[in-house]
């Protein structure tokens, strides 16, 4: 093999392993925020993760909170109302 031919391949096996190693990093780094910025700098690494996790916790809530409402509507609609009790109202009616 030549010297052109081995550097033409050394040179695509090199973009292949940087390739690789980024589609790695994109799959398990960004789950365990295990980037060389972060790592190192501790203090910002736990803000980061904090920040993170509270937009978690408020992207679940705005989630739940329309689609618990939204059952507790279809389910109102879906039973049958008890004797004596307005439909959708809750208060009693009085029996003539």
């Amino acid at each position: 093999m030549s010297p052109v031919e081995e550097s033409r391949w050394l040179g695509s096996y090199d973009g292949l392993e940087s390739a690789t190693r980024w589609r790695r990093w994109l799959y398990h780094g960004h789950l365990s925020l295990d980037s060389p910025f972060l790592y190192y700098r501790r203090p910002l690494w736990d803000v980061v993760v904090i920040a993170l996790s509270i937009g978690g916790l408020v992207l679940s809530a705005t989630t739940i909170t329309p689609a618990w409402r939204r059952l507790r509507r279809l389910v109102h609609r879906r039973l049958p109302a008890a004797p004596g009790v307005a439909a959708g109202r809750g208060s009693v009616t009085k029996a003539a």
